[in-house]
């Protein structure tokens, strides 16, 4: 029986991209297979971050006793492709958010991972309340200048929150087809264009999440992290499954819990995305 899984495309030019076959080789699985019994349309991965959500699908994998094959589409693909059946489950540092879950369930959360906002070292931005307005809960309700534009990926749950946020503020209107009328949130296809943009100064901070900036900023002079309390979202990263698989999610949520008791999930996600850093 062969089942098929998925990941997304994830740039990051200060370490190089990897292509399919690279990233076989580095899961020691032979590049000139066909469709295995598991396959995962997966981002182009930095030789050392990217590297953890394919060696999690691995063991995965292995617990299911089955193999897994990698492809290479857009982050923006993920979902689509799970729901039309050409992948059976998604995993690139995706979030559960509550639009996601109107179109593919998700398994328990296997990492957490923060939002981050890279401005540049001249910018008069200095924290979140440089960006928004707050009202007595702690919660975003506008922005403090109408005319801060905001760089995002396209897709990625940056641009899910902020262009929701936004949109809810009356600032900004977005079409049926997902397009803006304004361009306070402007969506670039990856992180190194919006961090281009930012470093041009076509937009005035970029909300990414935390592990992709800080290898953007260590390649980039000029631009940095708010640092301290100044997180623009933290979230659960976890796998997406159609709806009517729920044979499969029940088996993926089994094998995480196995995968995380016994220390090997959080051992991956030590060497490939220290604590530390």
């Amino acid at each position: 029986m062969y089942t098929k899984m998925a990941a997304a495309r994830f740039l990051q030019p200060s370490m190089g991209e990897m292509t399919v076959s690279e990233i076989c080789d580095m899961l020691e699985y032979p590049a000139d297979r066909k469709m295995g019994d598991l396959a995962l349309p997966c981002f182009k991965l930095s030789k050392v971050l990217r590297k953890a959500p394919p060696m999690i699908a691995q063991t995965i994998a292995e617990k299911l006793g089955k193999k897994l094959e990698i492809a290479d589409v857009d982050f923006g693909a993920i979902i689509g492709g799970v729901q039309e059946g050409k992948y059976d489950f998604g995993m690139a540092g995706m979030t559960v958010t509550e639009k996601r879950l109107e179109s593919v369930n998700f398994s328990t959360t296997y990492a957490t991972g923060i939002q981050v906002i890279i401005v540049a070292d001249s910018s008069a931005i200095t924290s979140l309340d440089s960006i928004f307005v707050f009202d007595e809960n702690g919660d975003p309700v506008s922005l403090q200048n109408p005319d801060i534009k905001v760089g995002v990926q396209q897709d990625t749950t940056g641009d899910i929150y902020c262009s929701s946020d936004v949109t809810g503020w009356g600032l900004c209107d977005v079409t049926e087809d997902g397009t803006m009328t304004t361009d306070r949130v402007v969506r670039y296809k990856t992180g190194a264009e919006a961090v281009a943009a930012l470093k041009s100064g076509k937009v005035d901070c970029v909300i990414i999440d935390n592990e992709p900036a800080k290898s953007f900023v260590a390649a980039n002079q000029g631009i940095h992290i708010l640092e301290g309390d100044n997180e623009y979202a933290i979230e659960d990263y976890a796998i997406c499954v159609a709806k009517e698989n729920t044979e499969l999610l029940d088996q993926i949520n089994k094998a995480l819990a196995e995968l995380t008791e016994d220390g090997t999930i959080g051992k991956i996600i030590e060497k490939y995305i220290p604590s530390g850093n």
